[in-house]
């Protein structure tokens, strides 16, 4: 069954609703946070990417250690993801984080579909809403997302030679060399996080003119900014789609 579609109408008053949202969680009650953190959730090879709000360049942790890989690689599923589990706790609570941006299902894909769900499930129940408090918010980036903001386009086609030009733009546009496609991803994941942020700052309490504004300010409000356009539609498209209070953006439990 197809994804019912949302209209436009609904779609530019979510977008003023959810970045007024965003701004008093981000800026309010989770003011005091100095990190966003990047995750690529992977069966073996879970890479996390860690960043300093007001930092321009550098990474304060991206990576997943070779001893998580090498043990994950010898395990079942279950011990694979339980492993994983312990891994990504250890850092966030490290880490207190503003804002996460995890990259969310390839639903096109036909390997290992389930055991990433299995995966997925747990890192928004263990390591978000079992405990609410370690970071400010949570926003899924879907893969075609994740790409267009590293390359400026999602038609790009699939497999090896994809992964490879994406790390190559990490190195050219971000300045960072990777050994692996997962680190890559969380780089980038870390970097929508932070570039969310500065958005959020900029425009989150800006008061809208009735709908026209809002509308011309999806669509050409990246005229007079740092963002590419490419850049802005992501960041648009994820506050219009992925922090709706109603879906649980920030998986904490209603106060």
């Amino acid at each position: 069954m197809a994804k019912k579609s949302i209209p436009l109408k609904e779609q530019r008053r979510m977008f003023e609703s959810n970045l007024m949202f965003l701004h008093a969680v981000l800026f309010n009650k989770f003011a005091d946070r100095e990190y966003v953190i990047g995750i690529d959730p992977s069966l073996v090879d879970t890479a996390v990417a860690v960043s300093k709000i007001g930092r321009k360049h550098g990474y304060v942790y991206a990576d997943s250690p070779e001893d998580c890989r090498d043990q994950t690689k010898k395990l079942n599923v279950f011990h694979r993801i339980d492993l994983t589990r312990e891994y990504l706790l250890k850092l966030l609570l490290k880490y207190r984080s503003r804002l996460v941006c995890i990259e969310g299902y390839a639903y096109g894909k036909q390997t290992n579909r389930e055991l990433m769900g299995e995966v997925g499930g747990m890192i928004r129940l263990n390591c978000f809403y079992d405990h609410p408090n370690l970071v400010g918010a949570v926003i899924v980036v879907g893969p075609t997302q994740l790409k267009k903001y590293i390359l400026g386009s999602a038609q790009v086609a699939g497999g090896q030679k994809t992964k490879q030009l994406i790390m190559l733009n990490v190195y050219k546009r971000l300045g960072i060399e990777v050994t692996n496609d997962n680190q890559a991803d969380a780089i980038i994941l870390a970097k929508i996080a932070k570039d969310m942020v500065n958005f959020v700052l900029l425009f989150g309490e800006r008061n809208f003119n009735g709908e026209k504004d809002i509308r011309d300010f999806i669509n050409k409000g990246w005229e007079n900014t740092q963002f590419p356009k490419y850049r802005w539609e992501v960041l648009c498209s994820l506050i219009i789609n992925k922090c709706d209070r109603r879906r649980l953006f920030d998986f904490r439990r209603a106060e």
